[in-house]
């Protein structure tokens, strides 16, 4: 389900997109949910 939503949008606002190896967007999810958590903090 996290896949769906984070792939709808990281494409949000975006005029061109390349594809995206799956452990580079399991890594920046990764590390943007920390960064946010973090930042909440």
């Amino acid at each position: 389900m996290w896949s769906l939503l984070y792939g709808a949008l990281s494409v949000m606002g975006a005029t061109r997109t390349n594809p995206v190896l799956p452990e580079t967007a399991i890594s920046e999810f990764i590390g943007h949910t920390i960064f946010g958590a973090i930042a909440v903090v």
